[in-house]
């Protein structure tokens, strides 16, 4: 796979430890918890959640505090469940650490140790790790509780303010870049073999700057070609997408695309 061999030198030489890649624009350097507004103005559901993140070593008492409102949450709502909250009932909280200062118990998602406590209803892992992505997140940690049942999306809404919070510098480049890969992906549909050639379009169209769909399209022949799977057409316009913002400054993650790549590359290369 010569695309992939050129790639894997290319993006991965670079590459000496996680910790040392520029995801985003800048780090979490100290912790931040977001809380619901009904969690934050009711003191049993306070003391209960603060209780449920003390489980996993997590003490929100003195960390930097944002509030998730029932608007912010009915916008992300908007794209998972359809649901509509008011002001009372906006329950679900999230913790962002930084990567070094893990969680007791945690999954590892995409770069990203992450904890969803089993009072999360609807909202996964594998969700808040595509909304990290999302806005370009360097590694961290995030620990998602809630004082009773809750889908978890308002501990989603929470998770794009708490990265700035937290000392992320996101620039609209860096969540176009981003948003564009998890689409190229997405419009590749659910088979992982896809989803892998897409990403390596996206890939080689930032590599050889293959900023407009025109551009992409032989790029996108070639690794349909290459690798047996008919990439669609409409993968085009996200690799470009990317590509723009990646020249206008977007810190996307050498090791992401590199992780991907050699998942590709070692579970469906021949």
């Amino acid at each position: 796979m010569i695309l992939v061999a050129i790639l894997v030198i290319t993006i991965g030489v670079p590459v000496a430890v996680h910790h040392e890649v520029l995801y985003g624009r800048g780090y979490v350097n100290h912790p931040v918890v977001a809380l619901g507004e009904t969690t934050e103005r009711t003191p049993w559901m306070m003391k209960v959640v603060e209780e449920r993140f003390s489980e996993l070593g997590v003490d929100v008492r003195g960390m930097d505090r944002i509030t998730v409102t029932a608007a912010e949450t009915n916008r992300v709502a908007a794209r998972v469940t359809g649901r509509v909250y008011g002001p009372n009932q906006i329950v679900s909280c999230a913790a962002i650490l930084p990567y070094d200062e893990p969680p007791r118990k945690y999954e590892d998602v995409e770069g990203y140790r992450i904890y969803v406590g089993p009072e999360i209803t609807v909202c996964t892992p594998k969700m808040y790790a595509d909304a990290l992505a999302s806005v370009g997140a360097p590694p961290c940690c995030v620990v998602i509780r809630s004082p009773v049942r809750a889908t978890g999306e308002a501990a989603l809404a929470g998770v794009y303010a708490a990265m700035r919070k937290a000392g992320v510098q996101v620039g609209p480049q860096d969540a176009r870049f981003s948003q564009a890969v998890l689409e190229a992906e997405k419009a590749a549909g659910p088979e992982p073999k896809a989803k892998a050639a897409a990403l390596i379009v996206v890939a080689v169209a930032v590599y050889k700057g293959a900023d407009s769909p025109e551009k992409v399209e032989p790029i996108r022949r070639e690794v349909s070609r290459e690798t047996g799977v008919n990439v669609p057409e409409k993968v085009d316009v996200y690799a470009a997408e990317a590509s723009k913002a990646a020249e206008q400054g977007a810190g996307y993650s050498r090791w992401w695309l590199l992780k991907n790549l050699l998942r590709y590359y070692l579970g469906i290369g021949g």
